[in-house]
């Protein structure tokens, strides 16, 4: 499990279940309504939906470079300690 959710309540998170990471372990805590598209704006029509469809289809591919792909392994390499 890497994401869950929770709410803010007096200066504290609540986390909405448990989880089983260690005490003291670093987390990273984005609010929930800036964070990609509020839920009250997602399509919910055919239409709508079929619009995003669209949008989404017209996107172009990323091409990434074996240059690339080594860039991204060493950078992982380095902030994780690990190799991937």
């Amino acid at each position: 499990m890497s994401a869950v959710f929770g709410t803010y309540k007096q200066g504290r998170i609540e986390l909405d279940e448990p989880v089983d990471w260690p005490d003291g372990m670093r987390v990273e805590v984005l609010r929930a309504d800036e964070y990609g598209l509020p839920e009250k704006d997602w399509p919910k029509t055919p239409e709508e939906l079929a619009a995003w469809a669209a949008e989404v289809d017209a996107l172009e591919p990323l091409e990434i470079t074996p240059d690339d792909e080594a860039e991204i392994a060493a950078a992982r390499e380095a902030v994780r300690g690990v190799t991937p």
